[in-house]
């Protein structure tokens, strides 16, 4: 994708000898900085021409369908009556229409545009043209993207076809939430963070207090319920969750962490079974081989477990049951992960070899090799009843991005995600089953802001 247009128009110099007009050799030097718009080239008597700088957007990003938003500029050398204009390649884009300009001072302009609900998802120019011409551009200082941030929110883990979203609120000691688009915000526990929600968005799991923990809602209350761990535990989390068609949760995974020896502690992977006929739940120790340390990342809703152990390297794995007992499949050597495994049991995600990979479920049982994702991109991350793949780490320019890859997996089938503004790149965490919603957040200088995308 080209951000930034590479060409740049040579000045040629005229001297007039009596009535005759000769080109003089031309001027290829070019602007000190992108940043210093094209006005920054030297003119007649190496005097720099003065004119506008485009430096800052706020807010730097938009959303397709937006209408009458407002976005300040900042920069130097505005005058009255100046106009802007948002361009990819050095001309104006027609998806993002301008419909006024306000002039604030020399150093801020306020536009108000409205943005084509087609609008390709990309980083944009700003440039700024004051009345006598001189114009100045800032480069990739707006992004068009599905990203939508709410609250005060640290990230977003889960989320249901409904909109039903929970996650971390941040602070010192986390903090539990749900989260509807319709509905708003309500926060479940002060501490820790759901990792996972049914499609009835009526139960919660993830950790509270370090202990993994499930939510029900009855009525319109939230009630906790702690899992069972073992009486030396110190902590734990329930990361992914199934349940049957009433919405009653029938299978968590997650993790563990207990003793290993004198001061210190493992982490191994767990999953917790509904069992109706004394409605309670059943805690499974799963197998980790030679290895001492494990999670369970996602299962499926006819039992299958996926997730990885941890020997001298991470290492993806399966647990499925065979008889009444769990057995584990290795999925890739080691430097791999498997993060996530779609409600079939049929199509798991993850990474191997410092890439995006799947595997997929063969015909007569077992699983295939790992298969790389295209377009580059680190890890795959969710994956929604249609086979669509969220993935993080996907080159897009001078940066990487999230995507969603579509069947048959190809760059053409590679929809991407964005951040929220040029310097707040997005990490996909969780995909609703039918893949309308994923969630995630997004990272700049060390801070994470929860966000969302609505797609299909």
């Amino acid at each position: 994708m080209n951000r930034v247009p590479l060409a740049r128009f040579a000045r040629a110099g005229l001297l007039l000898v009596g009535s005759a007009a000769f080109v003089a050799c031309a001027d290829l030097s070019l602007p000190p900085s992108p940043t210093a718009g094209i006005n920054a080239a030297s003119s007649g008597g190496g005097k720099p021409v003065t004119g506008p700088a485009v430096t800052a957007a706020d807010p730097a990003y938009g959303n397709g369908g937006e209408v009458a938003k407002q976005v300040t500029i900042t920069g130097s050398g505005f005058a009255p009556g100046a106009q802007a204009a948002w361009e990819r390649d050095g001309v104006a884009d027609p998806k993002i229409q301008v419909v006024s300009t306000q002039y604030i001072s020399p150093t801020q302009i306020v536009a108000t545009i409205d943005i084509a609900a087609d609008a390709e998802i990309d980083l944009y120019d700003l440039s700024v043209t004051n009345p006598d011409k001189k114009k100045g551009i800032g480069y990739a200082l707006f992004e068009i993207t599905q990203a939508i941030a709410f609250y005060d929110v640290l990230f977003t883990k889960g989320v249901n076809d409904a909109g039903d979203m929970t996650g971390n609120l941040g602070g010192s000691s986390g903090g539990t939430f749900h989260f509807n688009p319709a509905t708003g915000l309500e926060i479940l526990d002060p501490t820790g963070a759901g990792w996972a929600v049914n499609q009835a968005g009526t139960a919660i799991v993830g950790v509270a207090n370090a202990f993994p923990r499930l939510w029900n809602k009855v009525g319109t209350v939230w009630q906790a319920t702690a899992l069972p761990t073992d009486a030396s535990a110190s902590g734990g989390r329930a990361s992914s969750l199934s349940a049957d068609a009433s919405g009653q949760v029938t299978l968590i995974g997650g993790l563990e962490t207990v003793p290993s020896g004198k001061h210190s502690t493992t982490q191994l992977p767990r999953l917790w079974v509904w069992q109706p006929a004394t409605s309670d739940w059943a805690r499974v120790n799963l197998p980790t081989g030679t290895t001492n340390k494990g999670d369970v990342l996602g299962v499926s809703d006819n039992g299958v477990a996926v997730g990885w152990i941890v020997g001298s390297d991470f290492q993806a794995v399966a647990w499925e049951l065979v008889g009444s007992s769990y057995v584990m499949t290795p999925l890739a050597p080691g430097g791999s992960r498997a993060m996530g495994i779609n409600g079939a049991g049929t199509l798991i995600v993850g990474s191997s070899g410092g890439g995006a990979v799947y595997w997929e479920r063969l015909s007569g049982g077992g699983w295939s090799g790992p298969i790389s994702l295209p377009g580059g991109c680190g890890i795959a991350r969710a994956v929604d009843a249609f086979g669509r793949i969220a993935a993080n780490s996907c080159p897009d320019g001078s940066r990487s991005s999230p995507a969603v890859f579509a069947t048959p997996y190809s760059t053409a089938t590679m929809l991407r995600l964005g951040g929220i503004g040029p310097n707040l790149t997005g990490t996909v965490e969780g995909m609703s089953p039918s893949g309308n919603y994923v969630v995630g957040e997004v990272v700049s200088g060390g801070t994470s802001k929860g966000v969302y995308w609505k797609l299909f």
